[in-house]
């Protein structure tokens, strides 16, 4: 299901000509370790705009986007920190980031909708 999620933005992006750059992890490349090759994956995206694709086992579990002034980085920082139903993802959970121009911000967010709509992720629904 991951791949298809890919597939489908990669298609929106090309009929409304937007372009981004996907940044892949497994979670805790990103989370749990204290060292400087954590460090460098999190500067790779953390101070930009992004769409991010949560995903276990190939099964994607929740899509979301940096807003109201928070960058990517801010926003995972607070999913794997704050958020209940996120930080129990497991360490090999699928990080997928969709990193996009500020210009682009507007075809971004309808891309997120998109996915939603489509894919259905379990997080994403108000009571899971």
């Amino acid at each position: 299901m991951l791949n298809n999620c890919l597939k489908t933005a990669k298609e929106f992006s090309r009929k409304h000509r937007f372009n981004y750059q996907v940044l892949e992890f497994k979670k805790s490349e990103l989370w749990g370790n204290d060292n400087k090759e954590e460090h460098q994956k999190w500067a790779s995206f953390e101070k930009k705009p992004g769409l991010y694709i949560l995903a276990t086992s190939g099964e994607v579990v929740y899509i979301g986007i940096s807003s109201s002034g928070l960058n990517v980085g801010q926003r995972l920082f607070r999913h794997f920190t704050n958020d209940e139903k996120l930080e129990k993802l497991n360490e090999e959970s699928d990080v997928v980031i969709l990193s996009f121009d500020e210009k682009d911000k507007a075809m971004t967010l309808s891309l997120e909708s998109h996915l939603i709509e489509k894919f259905q992720p379990v997080l994403n629904k108000k009571n899971p």
